[in-house]
């Protein structure tokens, strides 16, 4: 019965996962692919920013992100002010985009970075919202990804970024 929501969630979004990789994903996180049943897809870059961006001004507690190196301009305000008010971030970069030493200095002491050789996805997961968005065959990013609140699928995604975590290296 597990399996059943997996073996329907990517038929339904079959044009979606044709073009996009999740078998960078450990097998264990693409057989609970169906997890994220409750979450919608977003193709649209700007909505998808503008909800993670709304996520971010909502959260409370902490943030966490898998990214590719930069903060979109439109999040990278609100972001900024979360972390000046003390929430806790840890964010995932890959390897060749990680800033330099001189830079990591300048970091608040409430954000942790560490990097990673190859990213599975972009990710952002707060304690109520989360956001994957799975890179296309051939590793580039569009932003087209699922958002949501469910507490099943922000929870899949939660221990997703915790996976990665654990693996990333830390400077």
């Amino acid at each position: 019965m597990q399996l059943t929501s997996s073996l329907e969630f990517i038929p339904k979004y079959k044009d979606y996962f044709s073009t996009h990789d999740i078998m960078r994903l450990p097998v264990s996180f693409i057989s609970r692919l169906g997890e994220l049943s409750q979450a919608n897809l977003s193709a649209d870059t700007v909505a998808t920013l503008n909800k993670v961006q709304q996520a971010l001004v909502d959260a409370e507690t902490f943030g966490c992100g898998i990214a590719e190196g930069t903060i979109p301009e439109l999040i990278a305000p609100k972001m900024d002010e979360k972390v000046h008010e003390g929430l806790n971030f840890k964010f995932l970069l890959p390897e060749n985009r990680f800033p330099s030493h001189k830079s990591l200095s300048e970091v608040p002491k409430n954000v942790q970075i560490r990097s990673l050789f190859e990213l599975p996805a972009l990710v952002v997961v707060t304690e109520k919202f989360a956001a994957i968005c799975f890179l296309q065959i051939g590793g580039k990013v569009d932003y087209a990804g699922f958002l949501g609140d469910d507490p099943t699928f922000v929870n899949w995604v939660k221990e997703l970024f915790v996976y990665y975590w654990e693996k990333g290296k830390l400077i």
